[in-house]
């Protein structure tokens, strides 16, 4: 009965309420390269380095990840 009224609730909550936000489109995208490059730093580490390269990313690429997000809107 319990596995009833869960699997209902799973039903009714979308599993994506709300897309991701521009940033973590961007750490998506630049997680594996960096994973690859550093496989012994951990995902604290590998995020800081994500948000410096995007401090330095171009508004190309930086408007790709916007649009992305504004389309999943």
């Amino acid at each position: 009965m319990a596995n009833s009224r869960l699997a209902k609730l799973k039903e009714k909550t979308p599993k994506n309420a709300r897309p991701s936000n521009v940033f973590f489109k961007y750490r998506s995208y630049k997680l594996p390269e960096l994973t690859l490059k550093y496989p012994k730093y951990n995902q604290t580490v590998i995020s800081q380095m994500v948000a410096e390269h995007w401090k330095v990313e171009s508004e190309e690429v930086k408007n790709r990840f916007k649009q992305q997000y504004k389309d999943e809107m």
